[in-house]
């Protein structure tokens, strides 16, 4: 029979293994609480724990996501539209979350319907994004703002004549009030899908989180997250 000091013991030991088998990784995200970012993180989370790990999330600007990554400080970027182009960043090749990229405008009939119609405008677009300086780099007038109440107001304003943003972005309106002077064109401009990157030394790690993040599409998951997540987004807007 298995003594009280022996159970004791068994009971330290297996605690023990549970806290060393659960290994914690780092990952990078955008530090503007976004849609894309929110659902990126939902779906890694309970993809990484059908894995063994625990993950934690460190909001960071882009040169602050280059620097630790530089110094080994991060095991991976939560998602990304476009590849960091940083050394041995392995992109995990099943999107984890997408968003509508969209144009605000104060005039509801302009002729906008490609980035090209785009060039006669004064454009705002987020700043520090690699999808709006790739999606405008031949647009001659842009002018990026740090953060989406800026875009608006200096929309409203008359600063600029668009602004190129998610399509959520339409709740930022909503909360400055202004969705009688901002109007969102409809059809967007195109729909974008996010990737996650791991550094190279988890490269090991690459199929098995692919196959579970496929399951977490085929079954749903990932579209439910998506769709919680634009639902409380808008709850969020009045």
């Amino acid at each position: 029979m298995l003594s009280l000091k022996n159970f004791s013991i068994l009971i330290f030991l297996i605690f023990c293994g549970n806290v060393s088998a659960t290994q914690t990784l780092t990952f990078s995200s955008l530090e503007d609480g976004r849609a894309t970012s929110i659902v990126a993180e939902k779906v890694l989370v309970i993809a990484y724990a059908k894995l063994g790990f625990e993950l934690r999330f460190v909001p960071m600007p882009p040169k602050r996501t280059d620097y630790m990554w530089d110094n080994k400080q991060l095991d991976g970027i939560s998602v990304r539209v476009f590849d960091p182009h940083l050394h041995h960043a392995i992109r995990v090749n099943v999107p984890i979350t997408s968003a509508e990229i969209a144009v605000f405008v104060r005039d509801k009939n302009l002729p906008i319907r490609k980035y090209v119609d785009l060039k006669q405008y004064r454009v705002g677009h987020p700043k520090g994004f690699t999808i709006f300086d790739e999606r405008l780099k031949e647009i001659p007038n842009t002018a990026p703002a740090n953060d989406q109440k800026t875009l608006f107001k200096l929309l409203a304003m008359g600063k600029t004549d668009v602004v190129v943003d998610a399509s959520y972005s339409l709740c930022t309106v909503k909360k400055l009030k202004l969705e009688k002077e901002i109007f969102m064109l409809e059809p967007t401009l195109e729909k974008i899908l996010g990737y996650h990157y791991l550094h190279a030394r988890h490269q090991h790690l690459v199929t098995k989180l692919e196959k579970e993040l496929k399951a977490l599409t085929d079954d749903g998951t990932i579209q439910g997250i998506q769709e919680q997540t634009n639902q409380m987004i808008l709850h969020q807007c009045h």
